[in-house]
């Protein structure tokens, strides 16, 4: 059994009091399940990051991040192609089962996916996304921040900001005051 099997073997006895990884059967949940979830990092080519930034009618700027690849990666047409090829050879209680194990992850996984930022970060993102450019500056988005009307930040309160932003893989730093923006922006008013 590789290590993912027997993590999410593990959670599946925890989570689904029928589930016994000692029944032929369970022991085919568990594989399906293994080839559509991977509890792996993706690479750079398989993240699909986006931060979505939202100004409600009262004008306030909030955001947030779902980062599916932070925890793992869920193939939903593989995991609705296994489910047909699994009809003819699993009976209805277990294609329950492997339903059930698949929502039991996402249940358990998906707040652990969402990154609030506070109004400030939400306001500084906007600025970011404003600029509808890959690399950009701290004095950059310190202009397009005022040109948004925003209240005067100190400079301290503007790199507290970048380094969250930073450390959340938001964006990266190059050194020297320069960013290059990691994750798609969405703006929604």
């Amino acid at each position: 059994m590789s290590p993912q099997e027997k993590i999410l073997a593990a959670f599946l006895e925890d989570e689904l009091p029928a589930f016994d990884i000692s029944r032929k059967e369970d022991r085919q949940i568990l594989m399906l399940l293994s080839e559509s979830i991977s509890l792996e990092r993706q690479g750079r080519d398989g993240n699909y990051r986006t931060v979505t930034i939202t100004e409600d009618s009262d004008g306030k700027i909030s955001a947030h991040s779902i980062k599916l690849s932070n925890v793992f990666y869920a193939d939903l047409a593989k995991q609705i192609e296994l489910l047909s090829k699994a009809f003819g050879v699993l009976p209805i209680a277990a294609l329950l089962k492997f339903t059930g194990g698949f929502l039991a992850v996402l249940a358990v996984f998906l707040p652990m996916m969402k990154l609030e930022f506070n109004e400030q970060d939400a306001k500084i993102l906007l600025a970011i996304y404003k600029l509808h450019q890959k690399e950009f500056s701290a004095e950059e988005v310190e202009s397009e921040f005022q040109g948004l009307g925003f209240q005067l930040i100190t400079p301290e309160k503007m790199n507290a900001s970048l380094v969250k932003l930073a450390n959340t893989k938001v964006i990266r730093s190059l050194g020297h005051g320069k960013y290059l923006r990691m994750e798609s922006l969405q703006y929604k008013r």
